[in-house]
């Protein structure tokens, strides 16, 4: 009969079948097979696949890690934008500061102008006012005379009709002109006095008559040199006040040109205020984009979480099934021999019988 030579107890070279752990999550990493740790003929644990924990684990920690720099980077680089934003954002407000500080000193400087310019019309037309014209008009005054007669050409190129005694009138100077002088039998003679034959009660007469239109003739003259120096005066100030106007029209089209330099600084300043509200847009769009990735890394680290707890759960799995191999391995060397003894005892007494046949016969 053949004995079944086995391995002595204690001595056993044999490893269970390979047992995949079981678990909820589909992951690959969690579909990886195992196999059973073992005893070596020297007593030394050993492991045909590795570390389960280094198998489980380390595509776990390479894909966080992947995830984590990938964050950092994009994280990094919104950081960047944002700054660079707020820097762009405190060049944009120094722009609207110095806009607005300019602004200000056009509205001073054209309220200035205005001023002034208000300032010249007010002395424009008292100047006009005090000339005797319209504030439209620039004619020379027209003088009544005592005729009746108007003469628009100035006083100083003027010959003034003066009345006569005998109501007639003449234009030609006094220096040229023939004294119509009335006489008694009230006949007039425009001829010259050294061809008029009169008595001496004429003479007296006459000579009384041409001392007081002398003296008239004086006042008269007087009074034209004064009018004159006011025509003058007048007229000088009628020249600086049409240098004044043109200086108004300087001012003019200086205000005008502040206003257009005005229109420009809002529509920039529109165009400042319309680029720092799109950058509060992008500004709120990165924050955005910012919290969904916070949300997906906390995402990637709550599944990190359970796959360390299902780590530790394999953990605790294979320590089990470790001791119950020891276990199964213990019971089959206690059968084994269990088995050998039983076989030497039934050898034994096949033997025995044996001896016992061999003496009967």
């Amino acid at each position: 009969m053949d004995i079944d030579d086995g391995d002595p107890p204690h001595n056993v070279q044999e490893a269970g079948p390979s047992m995949p752990l079981s678990t909820e999550n589909t992951d690959p990493v969690d579909d990886v097979e195992m196999e059973v740790l073992s005893h070596d003929s020297k007593g030394k644990k050993r492991s045909r696949e590795g570390d389960p924990e280094k198998v489980v684990g380390a595509p776990v920690r390479k894909v966080v890690v992947q995830s984590e720099n990938q964050l950092a980077g994009k994280y990094g680089k919104v950081v960047k934008e944002l700054l660079g934003t707020r820097k762009k954002n405190k060049e944009l407000e120094e722009v609207l500061a110095t806009l607005r500080s300019e602004q200000e000193l056009w509205e001073g400087e054209s309220m200035g102008y205005q001023h002034q310019i208000n300032s010249l019309i007010r002395k424009n037309a008292d100047l006009l006012y005090s000339n005797g014209q319209d504030t439209t008009s620039r004619d020379a005054e027209q003088i009544e005379r005592k005729d009746n007669s108007t003469n628009t050409e100035p006083l100083s190129q003027d010959v003034e009709q003066t009345e006569r005694k005998d109501n007639s009138t003449n234009t030609a100077p006094l220096s040229q002109d023939a004294e119509k002088i009335e006489r008694k039998d009230v006949s007039t003679n425009t001829g010259p006095l050294s061809e008029v034959l009169v008595n001496d009660e004429q003479v007296t007469k006459l000579q009384s008559d041409f001392n007081t239109q002398s003296t008239q003739f004086e006042v008269v003259k007087k009074d034209l040199s004064e009018r004159d120096a006011k025509i003058n005066a007048l007229q000088s100030q009628l020249e600086a006040s049409k240098e004044q106007c043109a200086k108004f029209d300087d001012l003019k089209t200086q205000l005008d040109s502040c206003k257009n330099d005005l229109t420009r600084a809002g529509e920039q300043l529109q165009e400042a205020e319309t680029q720092k509200a799109e950058s509060k847009n992008e500004l709120a769009r990165k924050m955005t984009e910012l919290q969904t990735m916070r949300l997906s890394f906390e995402k990637q680290n709550s599944e990190l979480n359970e796959l360390r707890e299902k780590e530790t759960l394999a953990k605790e799995e294979v320590q089990a099934l470790t001791i119950t191999v020891v276990n199964c391995k213990a019971e089959r060397d206690d059968a084994k021999q269990q088995l050998y003894n039983e076989q030497y005892q039934h050898m034994m007494n096949e033997a025995e019988s044996a001896d016992v046949i061999d003496d009967l016969e």
